[in-house]
């Protein structure tokens, strides 16, 4: 079963489905945004700003700012096989992934 659930196409058809699932409850939300105004001062100055977030929370991270003003967002995803089916979930939200791991 691991064996299928890591084949490229099944990992691609899955990804393509979970960014769904995912575009569907960023867009049915109620958001709270506290201290925007520090983030926006420092894009405004044309500065980067790196915003972190923990594994249960980055599907829905491309609804906390405005991806047309903010600089191309990325996400740092781990090497392992369930992160690169994360990988592609969240490149079809349109955050490209930089891969790494702090194991080999």
């Amino acid at each position: 079963m691991k064996t299928f659930f890591r084949s490229p196409i099944v990992q691609i058809v899955l990804a393509f489905i979970t960014a769904g699932y995912l575009k569907l409850c960023i867009a049915t939300t109620r958001w709270r945004q506290e201290n925007r105004v520090a983030a926006e001062r420092v894009w405004d100055a044309g500065g980067p700003v790196i915003v972190c977030f923990w594994h249960s929370r980055i599907s829905i991270s491309p609804a906390c700012w405005d991806l047309k003003r903010a600089q191309e967002p990325r996400a740092l995803i781990s090497l392992s096989a369930d992160g690169e089916f994360i990988a592609k979930a969240v490149a079809w939200l349109g955050f490209p992934a930089i891969r790494g791991s702090s194991t080999k």
